[in-house]
């Protein structure tokens, strides 16, 4: 069904999964009718399918997906902005509509401190790599999403949302807590990739990988990300069966 079409290879808690589901009908609609869109947040520990399932909500809703990390604005500086500015020109542009995915949103989206100071580096990060050019960066995207928007729906993902700036917060329409997998969701995804990638010896990707733009901008690697692609499978052991699975899963 349409569900499943959306999650893909995406195992989520069924609560989860049902707000999902929801979101991409309601993206997929917003487009259609010409409405604004609602921008998400994500957050959780690293793993639990967050890049993948914005992708898969991209896809389903029909917008073009492009693809930034937090690690990749502080190399460009000041160049930063100017990226940034294309981009959401670029997609005013797009008749599709853009879906902007910013994975470790709290390397360039932490809460700035009062006045003139810079940000507030998290504690992994040292603040003398990360000069103005990093705070101009989250200056512009706030610029860029002041209004509410009918060519880009911006998708945040963070491990720390507590560290991200108050107004990066106040642009999120919805936010949704991805948790690590209870028994349930680790058998569904034991056997999943278990039938993918040992079985029919695919690769760990998506069946059809989108497309991302910030490539031809300068920020991160851009192009095809995903997969898909079959290999030779390998010889699994008779003993390897579904309890065998279920016990690895508990």
């Amino acid at each position: 069904g349409a569900g499943s079409g959306v999650l893909g290879d995406v195992v989520l808690d069924a609560k989860l999964e049902t707000r999902v589901r929801s979101l991409a009908t309601a993206t997929a609609n917003t487009r259609a009718n010409g409405a604004p869109f609602r921008n998400v947040m994500l957050y959780g520990p690293p793993g639990t399918g967050k890049t993948m399932l914005a992708k898969r909500l991209a896809r389903h809703s029909g917008l073009d997906y492009a693809l930034m990390t937090g690690g990749d604005v502080a190399p460009l500086g000041a160049d930063a902005v100017t990226r940034i500015h294309e981009l959401f020109d670029w997609a005013s542009t797009s008749r599709r509509g853009l879906l902007l995915f910013v994975d470790e949103a709290d390397a360039f989206l932490a809460k700035r401190t009062g006045g003139t100071a810079g940000l507030t580096q998290p504690s992994s990060v040292s603040s003398t790599n990360h000069p103005g050019g990093t705070r101009s960066a989250l200056n512009a995207l706030l610029y860029r999403t002041g209004e509410l928007s009918r060519d880009v729906v911006l998708v945040i993902a963070t491990n720390r949302p507590e560290d991200l700036d108050a107004a990066v917060l106040d642009r999120m329409d919805e936010s949704m807590e991805f948790g690590l997998p209870d028994l349930e969701a680790r058998k569904k995804l034991l056997r999943l990739y278990f039938d993918k990638l040992v079985v029919r010896g695919e690769d760990a990707g998506d069946d059809a990988p989108a497309t991302g733009f910030l490539g031809a901008l300068g920020i991160g690697k851009g192009g095809k990300r995903g997969g898909g692609k079959t290999g030779a499978s390998i010889a699994v052991d008779k003993n390897v069966d579904d309890a065998a699975l279920d016990k690895a899963a508990a």
